[in-house]
């Protein structure tokens, strides 16, 4: 609720006013969740913090951080459990057709938790 109240309050600024007006009101709100973030992860400056619009683009920026890193080959695999997001699942697929290597999903159990009985035969 904090965040669609935060959501709401700044949209309703915006359309009282304008969004840069908007933006510059909410300059220290923006600047505090800078630093909130930081001191959470301890990184080592906001400058290594990114807040991008959801949780799938921030997975796959991620992903692709990482992944273009590594050296790739028909071998590797990528796990992903059952109830990954499918977005992270077609982008972890596109990325393993062009560079090698392939997805592999790890079945669950009936509650949902990564079956490590089946990830031991794989």
């Amino acid at each position: 609720p904090q965040v669609l109240h935060a959501q709401y309050r700044h949209m309703t600024l915006e359309s009282l006013s304008d969004g840069y007006l908007a933006q510059s009101l909410t300059t220290d709100a923006v600047r505090d969740t800078y630093r909130a973030i930081t001191q959470l992860i301890n990184a080592s400056s906001e400058s290594k913090i990114a807040l991008v619009e959801s949780a799938t683009v921030a997975w796959t920026r991620a992903f692709y951080a990482v992944a273009e890193r590594c050296r790739w080959d028909e071998k590797n695999v990528i796990l992903f459990c059952g109830l990954e997001y499918a977005a992270n699942v077609v982008a972890a697929t596109k990325f393993a057709r062009e560079k090698g290597g392939r997805v592999v999903v790890i079945p669950s159990e009936s509650s949902g938790r990564v079956d490590t009985i089946a990830l031991e035969k794989m």
